[in-house]
C-alpha cells in the first residue's frame, strides 16, 4: 500500500483492493494492478487497461479453486461474443466514420474524412490488433495528415503492404 499515492480515502482503496475484480478479455488485473487502474479511473479516463499481468481463464480458474464461485456467478450476467473485425469489414466504414467524429471532437478541430480508396485499404486489411489497431491508426493519420481528407500515402506503409 505504501508504494502507491491514492488522492482519495485510503479505506475506499482498501475495500477496492480486497473486493474488487477487474476483468479484461477473460483476464484478472491483480491488486498490484488495481491502485493504477483506479487513478486512471479517477482521473476520468475513458476506459482501464485491457492488458491483465496476470491473464487467466476464469472458468478455469474457477474449477482450479482459485476464484470464488459467488462472485463469478455475480460478475457473469451476460457474455457478448463478438465477431473480429477482419470479419465485420462492413462495419469498417461506420466504425471510422465515428471513430475520427471522436477524434476530431477530442482535438476541437473540423473533423476529417476518409478518401474512397484510403476506406478500401482499411476494409480489406485484416485488422490482427481488432478495433483498437483501427482507433490508433486513425489517431495517427489524423494527426499526421494536414489536408481534411485522409488519402492512401497518409496511411502506414504496412497497412498499404498487408491490404493487397
Amino acid at each position: 500500500m505504501e508504494r502507491y499515492h491514492w488522492p482519495g480515502n485510503v479505506r475506499e482503496l482498501e475495500n477496492c483492493m480486497e473486493r474488487a475484480v477487474l476483468l479484461s478479455r477473460g483476464g484478472i488485473i491483480g491488486p498490484d494492478d488495481l491502485p493504477q487502474t483506479l487513478l486512471r479511473h479517477r482521473a476520468g479516463a475513458e476506459s482501464a487497461p485491457t492488458n491483465a499481468t496476470n491473464p487467466m481463464n476464469l472458468a478455469d480458474a474457477l474449477a482450479e479453486g482459485g476464484f470464488r464461485r459467488d462472485l463469478y456467478y455475480r460478475l457473469n450476467v451476460l457474455r457478448l461474443w463478438i465477431a473480429p473485425l477482419r470479419q465485420r469489414r462492413c462495419d469498417i466504414p461506420l466504425l471510422a466514420d465515428h471513430i475520427i467524429k471522436r477524434v476530431a471532437l477530442a482535438l476541437q478541430v473540423p473533423a476529417k474524412q476518409f478518401s474512397a480508396s484510403a476506406m478500401d485499404v482499411l476494409e480489406r486489411y485484416d485488422w490482427p490488433g481488432n478495433i483498437r489497431e483501427l482507433i490508433n491508426l486513425i489517431r495517427r493519420a489524423y494527426v499526421l495528415c494536414r489536408d481534411p481528407v485522409i488519402d492512401v500515402q497518409d496511411l502506414p506503409e504496412l497497412l498499404l503492404k498487408e491490404s493487397v
